[in-house]
């Protein structure tokens, strides 16, 4: 699977969270898409520190309970 191009100032929302980076390469590799969204992309584009970064994914809630429940 190719990683996708991530803006400069949207890297630190993924480096930051190994947590963030591991729940979107699980669904990833599941083949689902999963974006960072929310209050955390303003903040980055702001400049302005975050402390939590929230995912959305095509995935139904079923099948992130299956990929991530155990983790």
């Amino acid at each position: 699977m190719t990683e996708p191009a991530v803006p400069p100032r949207l890297r630190p929302l993924l480096e930051e969270s190994s947590v963030t980076q591991q729940a979107a390469r699980l669904l990833g590799d599941a083949g689902h898409q999963c974006f960072v969204v929310g209050g955390s992309v303003r903040d980055a584009l702001l400049d302005r520190p975050s402390d939590d970064v929230d995912l959305a994914t095509d995935a139904r809630p079923d099948a992130v309970a299956e990929l991530l429940g155990d983790w």
